[in-house]
């Protein structure tokens, strides 16, 4: 069992230190408005997104509360960017086993979950998560 602190590269909330059971309050990024032209969650064409030859996925910046519900013709996906949204948890990732990168860079992630079965994962980027305080179970 893994289990590792992480330094908030952000900025400390004394609030969250004293009881890690309390659910964040919303950031400031988390209440920016999306750039006109910014597709809504279901409105996404993911295949726009989807390079065939290297089998990745980029869907960074695209102000993103959750993540898709990927189908199984996503299975191939190798690589996944998800930088630079507003995700608080991995999910709906079950169709990736060949996965090898996720990138979740810049997100509002609470917990590390849901990502155990991804046996081929090698890169997973948590970097600049403001609420993310311990992760467990890797």
């Amino acid at each position: 069992r893994l289990t590792s602190k992480m330094a908030d590269p952000i900025q400390s909330d004394p609030e969250m230190d004293s009881d890690e059971d309390e659910m964040p309050k919303e950031s400031l990024r988390a209440q920016q408005t999306p750039p006109p032209g910014t597709p809504a969650l279901e409105d996404l064409e993911l295949k726009e997104y989807f390079d065939e030859e290297s089998k990745e996925m980029d869907l960074t910046k695209l102000f993103l509360k959750e993540m898709p519900k990927f189908g199984p013709e996503w299975s191939v996906i190798k690589r996944l960017s998800m930088r630079d949204n507003l995700i608080t948890k991995i999910e709906h990732l079950e169709v990736m086993p060949d996965l090898e990168h996720l990138d979740m860079y810049l997100n509002e992630l609470h917990s590390i979950d849901n990502i155990s079965h991804l046996v081929n994962l090698r890169i997973l980027d948590l970097a600049f998560q403001e609420h993310l305080r311990t992760i467990q179970n890797l």
